[in-house]
């Protein structure tokens, strides 16, 4: 593909006004989808012209692209003093529930407490320690710690070695090495299926 120089520096000063504008809607999100931002901004143009705006931008240090988030280099997830507030409240709930963590429903509402911040700050809020994987998403209701989590793995894999003739592990057995109810068991079983840390044998789990 060829395409002249004007049309082509019309394309990327949309782009970088898009992303801009994100930012400015949503200061609190990482960045853009690449998606969405090729959606408003070149829906009708070649993949490969959007491809290399995005290219030339980035050798110009103008964006970053990470993963599939498109962000402006000058933009940083800056928080208030009450959003910040709102974030450690966010990772102390979940800290000190270790794994008998709260919906995050009732994380949210609970994190924003003697605050004025509302509920849908509270969840970009949140979505910055996801981003930052100081928050493991197990399913759409239950989250925890990255510090959990790798205990929790670490237990199962010691219960493994104790039974090396097999290295199976049933739900009841789980309960027990993470003592936890079945309510969280068997989202963090299918969890830890997904992560390869276990696999099904039938009614149980071979720890790999």
């Amino acid at each position: 593909f060829y395409v002249a120089r004007t049309p082509f520096d019309n394309l990327k000063n949309k782009i970088l006004k898009e992303i801009e504008d994100h930012h400015k809607r949503e200061p609190l999100a990482r960045g853009i989808l690449r998606e969405t931002l090729r959606e408003k901004t070149s829906a009708h143009i070649s993949l490969e012209v959007f491809k290399t705006a995005l290219l030339y931008l980035q050798n110009e240090q103008k964006i970053a692209v990470e993963k599939d988030i498109v962000r402006a280099i000058s933009h940083f997830q800056e928080l208030s003093a009450e959003e910040k507030r709102v974030k450690e409240n966010l990772l102390q709930i979940y800290k000190s529930a270790n794994l008998q963590v709260p919906t995050l429903e009732n994380t949210l509402e609970d994190s924003i407490k003697n605050t004025k911040i509302s509920t849908p700050n509270a969840r970009k809020i949140f979505q910055i320690l996801i981003n930052s994987e100081e928050i493991v998403k197990v399913t759409e209701e239950f989250y925890f710690t990255q510090e959990a989590i790798e205990d929790l793995i670490e237990k199962v894999r010691n219960y493994a070695e104790n039974n090396a003739e097999n290295r199976l592990i049933g739900v009841p057995e789980f309960k027990d090495v993470a003592g936890i109810s079945r309510k969280y068991a068997i989202p963090l079983l299918e969890y830890l299926d997904n992560e390869k840390i276990t696999r099904r044998a039938g009614d149980k789990r071979l720890v790999l």
